[in-house]
This record gives structure tokens, C-alpha cells and sequence, in this order.
């Protein structure tokens, strides 16, 4: 039987967290960057890491707290570096001394996450965050909202989280929608609205989020909040999957099982599947193993 494979869990109603990679900077760079930063910054994305960190090394080292932030997420997320959590630490806090809200975004991460030598420390991670939304940092805004809602580091306040929310989304964050998507799908401190919540995944996935992109496209091929349009899905789910979303896989694959008509589309169903599994974590793994057994039963029946 196909799970409910929407990118929170029902049965616990918790949001999925964001995404543990580090906050970089703002695209293109923030205004006041250095242009020797803005240089290191353009080798950055162009993923030359280890070029880059070169780059960074004496701007951070004078004080450059752009780069400091950068380096960080080098460290936190192991590129052109070996990861090191403590190293990110170290950066984002000197970065964080003189101000600087994504580094202090970073940090309020790893506190909420956890990583391997920093421990998980929900109350100074929701300080942090705070005082990144005070800074004006909007992904800080929605960060802060889901502890608010969770009641991690402090009181539960789902009226607080919901407002945090709404400045997160109208401050750019995708993840803002998201969050707001989901409350409204399920009904959970307010109405719910599938109508709503489709037009909140919508808006995140228009700005860039995977994991919202799924949550449209299975909307769209059930015909919640809207008609169904298994087309308009399967072009939306093979976006997510561009966007390594593991769950958009397993979606993929239980509509191409669903509505096979040929041999290759239940081969295709079978090869997303097998996607999905080498892409998920160990739990999505275990939850997914007796469905892409299912799935590639039928294909082998059909060739």
C-alpha cells in the first residue's frame, strides 16, 4: 500500500526539518562585499572549494566577516575541506562578534541539529536565531518559528510561530511557505485550506525549494486543493528529484506504478525507486524497502 509520502509525518504532526547545510550568502553577493570577497565568492559557487578557500583565507584572517562566514560553511559542510564542525564553530563565531546574522543563523543550526563534538543545545540555538531575525536575516525568521511551534529551547506558541512565519515568508524565505503550507494542509492552528496550502508549497518551490516541490506535485496528482494533473505532477516531482529531494523518488515511483500502461513505465517506476532508496536516509530506507519491493515485482512481471 502507498505511504503518505508528503515531506512531514502524520503520524507524529512535526514539521520536517530544514535543511542542515549551512546558510552561505546572499546570491549574488551582500551589499558592502569586498571585491576581492565578491571574487572568492563567484570561485565559491562555481564549486572550485579548495580555489576559493584559498581566496579566503587572508580576507578572513584581516577580519572580512563575509569570509569568515564562507569559511564556516566550508568546515560545516566539508567543501574543499575535510568536515569539521568545531573549525565552523570557531568561524561563525568570529563572524558572529562583528555582526554578522547568517553566520549566527549557522551557528543557531548546528546548536538545533547537532553535528559531531557540539551537542545539541535547543535554548542558546533559539537565542541565536532570535537575535539573526533582529538582524533582519529572514530564513532566521522562520528557523525561530519552528521552535516556537515544537516548543524547542522554550515555550510552545503556535500563534508566535505562525506570525514568525508570515515575516519569513514576506522576507523571502521559502521556508516560511513551507512551514505555512503545511499548517494550513493539515488544519493545524488554523483552517485548513488545502487551496491555501497548495498556493504556499507553490510559492516555495517558485523560490527554489525541493522539498516543496514534491509537496505541490502530490498534491496536484491527488487533486488537493485543485485539480488533478498527473502531467503538471511528474514534470514537478522530476524537479525535485533535480534537486536530490529523496522523497519526490518514491512519489514518482508509486504514480508511474500506478498508472502504467507499458513495460517501460513500470521499469521507469522501478528505476525511481531505486533512486529514491540510494538517495534517502536510513530511515526513508526502511520505510520505503516493502514499497520498492512491490514496485519492482511488477516491473519484472512485465518484461
Amino acid at each position: 500500500m502507498r505511504a503518505f509520502c508528503f515531506a512531514l509525518a502524520l503520524v507524529v504532526a512535526s514539521l520536517t526539518a530544514p535543511s542542515s547545510r549551512a546558510e552561505l550568502i546572499s546570491n549574488p553577493p551582500a551589499a558592502g562585499a569586498t571585491p576581492a570577497y565578491a571574487a572568492a565568492y563567484e570561485v565559491f559557487v562555481d564549486g572550485r572549494y579548495a580555489e576559493a578557500l584559498r581566496m579566503l583565507l587572508p580576507l578572513a584572517e584581516a577580519g572580512d566577516a563575509m569570509a569568515q562566514n564562507m569559511i564556516g560553511v566550508a568546515y560545516d559542510d566539508g567543501l574543499g575541506v575535510a568536515a569539521d564542525p568545531l573549525a565552523a564553530r570557531r568561524w561563525f563565531e568570529r563572524a558572529m562578534a562583528q555582526g554578522n546574522a547568517r553566520a549566527q543563523m549557522n551557528l543557531a543550526q548546528m546548536l538545533r541539529d547537532g553535528r559531531p563534538g557540539v551537542a545539541i543545545n535547543f535554548a542558546m540555538a533559539r537565542q541565536l536565531f532570535e537575535e539573526s531575525a533582529e538582524r533582519g536575516y529572514g530564513p532566521a525568521l522562520s528557523a525561530l518559528g519552528r521552535m516556537w511551534q515544537n516548543g524547542e529551547g522554550g515555550a510552545a506558541d503556535l500563534t508566535r510561530a505562525l506570525a514568525l512565519y508570515e515575516e519569513g515568508r514576506a522576507a523571502g524565505d521559502p521556508w516560511g511557505a513551507e512551514y505555512l503550507g503545511h499548517l494550513y494542509y493539515s488544519g493545524e492552528g488554523v483552517a485548513a485550506d488545502p487551496v491555501h496550502a497548495r498556493a504556499l508549497f507553490a510559492e516555495a518551490s517558485e523560490r527554489g525549494l525541493a522539498q516543496s516541490t514534491n509537496n505541490l506535485a502530490y498534491m496536484i496528482e491527488r487533486g488537493m486543493g485543485g485539480p488533478s494533473d498527473l502531467v503538471e505532477a511528474e514534470r514537478l516531482y522530476r524537479q525535485a528529484i533535480d534537486g536530490d529531494y529523496a522523497r519526490a523518488g518514491i512519489n514518482m515511483a508509486w504514480m508511474l506504478y500506478e498508472n502504467a500502461g507499458t513495460r517501460e513505465r513500470a521499469v521507469e517506476a522501478s528505476g525511481y525507486c531505486i533512486w529514491a532508496m540510494d538517495h534517502g536516509d536510513a530511515l526513508d530506507r526502511a520505510a520505503w524497502a516493502d514499497d520498492c519491493m512491490t514496485i519492482g515485482k511488477a516491473a519484472a512481471q512485465l518484461r
